[in-house]
């Protein structure tokens, strides 16, 4: 009798959560990175990205994030720039400023590449309510794992189909920061292409599941994501 009642209970939890603390979307994505080599060591990054909700009903959001690069080694670079977002909701926006600092640590076991990602935001977020403006600020700490695995090829040369996972945690600080410490994570699976060392593509499908900074209330996303990697050199090339 007690274990179907702690069963019942269970079940009933789980019900509610889904129905009204757990909101479902769609989303598409476009993103283009590029790096420019323009001195040995260091160089320019830059990303530019589109997403639509409701797959691509309507805008979601549209970011630039420029950065300056410098490698210490094949294994290890950091990156540090500036970021623009911009979010959109019916009839309005809201703009969002960051900073952005990133550690970047790549090995391989056998044929398998692995990158580890840290990256550091600063958040200036501007909202609207009610007609009333206010500005907010925390801070974000990202991970992210990823492993890229050739399929045709015994390493990433030029024409390599690849096979990428990975999987990303986000936390964030602040005085605003009440229910959302822990923001979201993104699990990912893609297939990519190589054509050589200046252009790669991936189309990719992520599961986002992000808390918000409201009791109870969370979401989960479906997205489906078309990644274009631009590798450019000016005046020789780096590392």
């Amino acid at each position: 009798m007690k274990k179907n009642i702690v069963f019942f209970l269970l079940f009933s939890s789980l019900t509610l959560f889904s129905q009204n603390s757990l909101k479902h979307s769609n989303s598409l994505w476009f993103s283009d990175f590029t790096k420019v080599n323009f001195k040995k060591n260091w160089s320019f990054y830059f990303d530019f990205g589109l997403r639509g909700s409701d797959w691509a009903g309507k805008w979601s959001q549209q970011l630039v994030r420029p950065g300056l690069s410098y490698v210490f080694n094949e294994k290890v670079n950091i990156t540090a720039g500036i970021a623009y977002f911009k979010h959109f909701s019916t009839g309005s926006y809201r703009e969002e400023f960051r900073g952005w600092e990133q550690l970047l640590i790549t090995n391989a076991v056998k044929r398998i590449k692995i990158n580890h990602r840290l990256r550091i935001e600063q958040r200036s977020m501007q909202n609207t309510i009610e007609g009333q403006r206010s500005n907010s600020f925390t801070n974000r700490y990202r991970y992210m794992l990823q492993l890229q695995m050739p399929l045709n090829h015994a390493s990433l040369n030029d024409r390599t189909w690849y096979i990428a996972l990975s999987d990303e945690v986000m936390f964030n600080s602040g005085e605003g920061i009440v229910y959302n410490s822990f923001d979201q994570n993104r699990a990912s699976i893609g297939i990519g292409y190589k054509w050589n060392e200046t252009l790669s593509v991936m189309l990719s499908y992520t599961d986002i599941f992000l808390v918000k900074n409201r009791k109870d209330s969370f979401e989960q996303t479906n997205v489906i994501n078309l990644s274009l990697f631009h590798n450019l050199h000016i005046g020789g090339k780096s590392q």
